[in-house]
């Protein structure tokens, strides 16, 4: 049988793993960076998730109309933000294998121009062109002659 531990060695063994200890505060660029190290960055990842569930088929039930609108403006801020902090994860599980862990930031940073060039992009063709959803629906459209 195993000695039972005393609450001082407890104590210290949960400060070691981090079970205790006090929470290192990031600035908010840092928390964007390393979207995938946070427990509100992955609340965020989640919480996106689901809202795209619902709100891509609506864009797609409502569009044309002026209901699709803030619809596309969500989709294409939405997006980017969900693929960013899931290719923080990738990034977070992959790089450091193949390249090293030094090259861990470097990738986080190019993810990071990566996502705010697809943002912006995307918010381009919402605000200036036919829209998000109306780009997407006519890639099934037969081209007018």
């Amino acid at each position: 049988a195993s000695p039972v531990p005393s609450p001082r060695t407890m104590s210290l063994t949960f400060l070691r793993r981090g079970v205790l200890a006090q929470p290192r505060t990031r600035s908010f660029f840092s928390s964007v960076v390393n979207a995938d190290e946070s427990r509100a960055g992955m609340k965020v990842y989640h919480m996106v998730n689901l809202s795209l569930l619902g709100a891509a088929p609506l864009a797609f039930a409502v569009s044309p109309s002026p209901l699709n609108f803030p619809i596309d403006v969500f989709l294409s801020v939405a997006f980017p933000v969900h693929a960013h902090i899931g290719m923080n994860a990738v990034i977070s599980d992959y790089v450091k294998k193949f390249f090293g862990k030094g090259m861990v930031q470097p990738a986080r940073f190019g993810m990071l121009g990566v996502t705010g060039l697809t943002t912006l992009g995307l918010l381009k063709l919402t605000f200036t062109g036919p829209g998000l959803t109306e780009t997407v629906k006519g890639l099934w459209r037969t081209p007018k002659k």
